[in-house]
């Protein structure tokens, strides 16, 4: 695996990381990325976590600062409820499709709605959680925008 610093780097892009890295070693970062707490620490990442049935189970300090949410009214709640009504059914038949075709990683842009009614754009990355040494059983997703 290539190695980076990202310390003390601004704006950087997941993207950018992505492109350095390359599709596996990047999986590979993703991977050591979730269970570090330096989740919290990401000024510029929108970051969650949610199983497989799409049920937040995490969400970082960026993500709960642009929603507006606490962590309370997002845990446990399916992600659907912040992204914008006429955008749920071609985000949930993105990631059906997704789920289904076991990809290990896919790239959609859609529009969510913070708590105060605020529309914004994300672009998000989603890495396909695997149950540990069984890659048929998805344990969940995690989510960079």
């Amino acid at each position: 695996m290539k190695v980076i610093n990202l310390r003390g780097i601004k704006g950087y892009k997941i993207s950018d990381i992505e492109k350095t890295l390359g599709k596996t070693d990047f999986i590979k970062f993703v991977k050591w990325l979730r269970g570090q707490t330096i989740m919290n620490y990401q000024k510029e990442d929108f970051i969650y976590q949610c199983d497989a049935s799409g049920n937040f189970v995490f969400l970082n300090d960026q993500a709960l600062s642009r929603t507006g949410y606490d962590k309370e009214e997002l845990i446990g709640n399916n992600t659907s409820i912040i992204v914008s009504p006429k955008f749920r059914e071609d985000v949930a038949e993105f990631y059906r499709y997704h789920f289904l075709q076991r990809q290990d990683s896919s790239y959609h842009e859609f529009p969510i709605i913070t708590k105060s009614g605020e529309h914004i754009w994300l672009g998000q990355h989603v890495t396909t959680l695997y149950e540990v040494g069984n890659k048929n059983r998805i344990k969940g997703f995690l989510a960079l925008a």
